[in-house]
């Protein structure tokens, strides 16, 4: 199956509002799953009422030494380059367990730089700087699953 493919299968699940997909194929078996808002009965004149997401917490980050700049204050910045993810997988900070990470917030990084790995269907697969600057922002924790287009890093282009 291409990756052309699965994109496809992704947009569909969420265009359908369908909740899983499973296709199992003699070389290869691929899950998709999404979670939508939960629906919970109200006591009020209202039947039901969706229960709040859960919105990432604004955290400050160091972007010249001296100052702190909070991440409302980042978006507004036209230098603000977020990375996405190219893929559903699951995110690696580091080559190997034992190895250092990639990046931390506050390196400098140069278009081309490796930021990250993203094991999708057993291939490791390096997410690459597309722009040279300042990582200001890590949005994802090692090992967590990630999705197609969900934000992965913030970098203040140079």
């Amino acid at each position: 199956m291409k990756f052309e493919q699965i994109k496809e299968l992704i947009e569909l699940v969420d265009e359908k509002k369908l909740t899983r997909i499973d296709i199992e194929e003699e070389d290869f078996k691929i899950t998709i799953r999404k979670e939508y808002p939960k629906v919970v009965a109200s006591t009020g004149d209202a039947d039901v009422q969706p229960v709040p997401s859960i919105q990432p917490v604004i955290q400050q980050v160091s972007v010249e030494p001296g100052s702190q700049v909070t991440t409302n204050e980042l978006e507004a910045d036209e230098n603000l380059f977020v990375v996405e993810s190219p893929m559903v997988g699951t995110f690696y900070s580091a080559k190997s367990p034992e190895a250092e990470d990639f990046v931390k917030v506050g390196d400098q990084v140069t278009e081309g730089a490796t930021l990250c790995i993203i094991e999708a269907m057993k291939l490791m697969n390096d997410i690459d700087a597309e722009v040279s600057g300042q990582v200001v922002e890590i949005l994802v924790k090692n090992e967590e699953p990630v999705e197609y287009g969900q934000p992965l890093f913030k970098l203040k282009a140079q």
